[in-house]
């Protein structure tokens, strides 16, 4: 991965930021929120979903900026209807476009039910031909207690566009990120062919 400010993509741009995260959700927009379940997932052109630490967040969307947003709460929504939606989803934005594009995001990587849960999804993902870019398995943060970091995410399918706003807790000060500081907190990055990583 490149740690340029901007790589020039044909794909969607991933803004890593705070304060842009912060900017783009003070518009009236559709959440997924609690309790997080796959019941909760929206068919969106625009939306955001925040606080995934040992949950795990995804988009599916199309080239005509249509998306699918879910938020997942380990050991809450079973596997099958996790599959069903997600396959209802991607059958859904596939009508008249062939590629569907998306990404994962969030996770605890010391916790067995969150990882199971993301391991769960990306083949799921796989299995229904969706390109993505990954954030996956957040790592507990020393300096604070061990705790997990969460996640924040908004997207906006009209534009390709991501903004992820990464958290090792609510007080964090830091509002500038670096490829170091997402391999300090995430597991496993995969940045899916065409992506672009933004850090501002």
């Amino acid at each position: 991965m490149s740690t340029t400010n901007k790589i020039p993509s044909f794909g969607s741009t991933i803004n890593i930021s705070k304060l842009n995260y912060l900017k783009a959700v003070q518009k009236k927009l559709p959440e997924v929120g609690y309790p997080w379940t796959i019941y909760e997932s929206k068919y969106l052109k625009e939306g955001y979903s925040d606080s995934a630490s040992y949950c795990t967040m995804g988009v599916i969307k199309n080239s005509e900026g249509n998306g699918f947003l879910f938020h997942l709460r380990p050991r809450v929504s079973p596997p099958k209807d996790i599959y069903t939606n997600l396959n209802r989803a991607a059958r859904i934005l596939r009508k008249n476009v062939k590629e569907l594009t998306g990404i994962l995001i969030g996770g605890g990587c010391d916790y067995k039910p969150s990882k199971t849960q993301y391991e769960m999804l990306e083949s799921m993902f796989k299995e229904l031909q969706i390109k993505y870019s990954a954030f996956l398995g957040q790592k507990p943060t020393l300096n604070v207690a061990g705790k997990i970091p969460y996640s924040n995410i908004y997207f906006n399918a009209p534009k390709d566009n991501y903004i992820l706003c990464p958290l090792a807790n609510p007080f964090q000060t830091k509002t500038h990120f670096t490829i170091k500081d997402l391999n300090e907190l995430y597991d496993k990055i995969i940045l899916r062919k065409g992506d672009a990583l933004i850090f501002d």
